[in-house]
């Protein structure tokens, strides 16, 4: 198996009660200024309502230490960053702000984080195919060769998607599902996938060489 790209690194941490981040304990004007000299963010918020947007504070393409910053969120509870990297690096950027910023701006920032949610998305070349996680979905793909058939022959389907999650219907917050699948528009010989997975980027990864191994050995 090989990595082709990260096209998502994602961590966000939330702060306990008490510690929100909010307009009335942070001079906005400060805050963008220093976020801006200390990131070098080219995209950032200009008005008192990008500041109080329900998505967050949103401050893209900027860079830290070599790595390029796509996105920074800025919520009340909490922080999100977003790389082409990894996890780690996404990380260790939240930290150099929270310490940073309770240095510049004068407000305790470096709470206790509460919660840690994380994503990552890749996109991956492997030596084996999902067809092999179980013969009942080959028989079944085969049987829907033949169905369509009269109009379509010689169509051969696969299995294209592996798709986990959680019982999401008492959950507040969700962590997100677990997915692989073919990438789409490129041939089913080119064996290219693409993955999401509310994982760090190495524990993401490692997983993904694993179910590679295991689909190897039942060939």
């Amino acid at each position: 198996m090989k990595i082709t790209s990260v096209n998502l690194a994602r961590a966000t941490i939330f702060l306990p009660g008490g510690t929100e981040i909010t307009i009335g304990r942070i001079p906005i004007e400060a805050a963008t200024k220093f976020l801006c000299e200390r990131f070098g963010f080219l995209q950032y918020p200009k008005t008192l309502e990008d500041w109080m947007k329900p998505e967050g504070a949103i401050f893209a393409y900027g860079r830290h230490d070599g790595v390029i910053v796509t996105k920074m969120t800025i919520y009340a509870r909490g922080v999100g960053v977003e790389t082409q990297t990894n996890t780690d690096d996404c990380e260790r950027i939240i930290q150099d702000l929270l310490s940073s910023a309770s240095d510049t701006l004068k407000i305790e920032l470096a709470a206790p984080i509460s919660r840690k949610v994380f994503q990552s998305d890749l996109t991956f070349v492997s030596d084996a195919a999902l067809n092999a996680i179980h013969p009942a979905l080959n028989r079944l793909a085969d049987k829907v060769g033949l169905a369509v058939a009269s109009f379509m022959p010689g169509l051969k389907y696969e299995v294209t998607v592996i798709h986990l999650n959680a019982d999401e219907a008492h959950l507040k917050y969700a962590p997100g599902a677990f997915r692989i699948e073919r990438r789409a528009g490129i041939p089913f010989s080119e064996n290219t996938y693409f993955s999401s997975a509310p994982m760090p980027t190495a524990e993401h990864t490692k997983a993904l060489y694993e179910l590679e191994a295991a689909l190897l050995e039942k060939r």
